[in-house]
């Protein structure tokens, strides 16, 4: 049995030195998600994405991190994406700013001048450039049958953390290792594109109903206030980037 332990230690040994050990140490981190039952995900076909708002001074940021999510929610196969620009006309009579929750006629109306089955809105809510990048994410799935909140996201991935490190380098072992060679993960650290296409699939993860990940209670992302996650929006604003800001 001393000799079986032993053996153990040393493979151990070995394969950190290898360099292994970012990929078989480091398990999976759950991201803080809510994903509703497969059922609701089915009813949906076609979703229009508002383009994510930002009031951390980075407004392209705002932009290219929307277009890496569409871009992976167009590859998952689930759904058809239609991202939308700030300020687009489709938007501008529609009361996004209102408190209260929708009524079955307004979310008609909303289904009826998008021509979707669901909206997908939120806001970057950190952003730091290399070499210290960093990007956090509050986006919501809303289903415009009911109201319903059908997925949710809310969390921050730091490159200053160990752990993000070694999904990274996971991420291009898996995934992308072809493409990005001989830079490999170290271009997701120093580049905001590809760390930007490593944090899409990590959402998008959290989406697909087939994933392991667990979701948490629906009741972690209520609003601290009690106004329900429906009622967007905190004051009038004239574009979708503002009205979506603080929901």
């Amino acid at each position: 049995m001393r000799n079986c332990l032993l053996l153990i230690l040393l493979t151990a040994v070995l394969l950190a030195g290898a360099g292994c050990d970012s990929l078989a140490i480091y398990p999976k981190r759950r991201v803080n998600f809510y994903r509703g039952s497969t059922g609701d995900l089915g009813r949906i076909r076609r979703i229009c994405f508002v383009q994510l708002a930002e009031n951390t001074g980075y407004p392209e940021i705002a932009r290219r991190m929307s277009r890496a999510l569409q871009q992976e929610l167009q590859e998952l196969g689930l759904f058809h994406v239609d991202l939308i620009p700030a300020g687009r006309f489709e938007l501008r009579d529609l009361d996004l700013s209102k408190r209260e929750p929708y009524t079955i006629r307004e979310l008609a109306k909303i289904r009826e001048d998008l021509h979707c089955d669901a909206v997908m809105f939120g806001r970057i809510t950190s952003f730091k450039p290399y070499p210290s990048t960093q990007v956090g994410l509050y986006v919501r799935l809303m289903d415009l049958k009911d109201g319903r909140l059908v997925w949710a996201i809310d969390d921050v991935w730091d490159t200053t953390e160990r752990e993000t490190v070694a999904r990274i380098q996971r991420y291009f072992f898996r995934e992308m290792r072809e493409t990005y060679q001989p830079v490999g993960d170290e271009l997701a650290i120093m580049g905001t594109g590809a760390f930007q296409k490593f944090v899409s699939h990590e959402v998008v993860e959290t989406i697909d109903p087939h994933s392991d990940q667990k979701s948490l209670p629906r009741q972690f992302f209520e609003s601290p206030t009690g106004i329900d996650l429906r009622r967007i929006g905190r004051g009038a604003q004239k574009t979708a980037s503002n009205t979506l800001a603080d929901f």
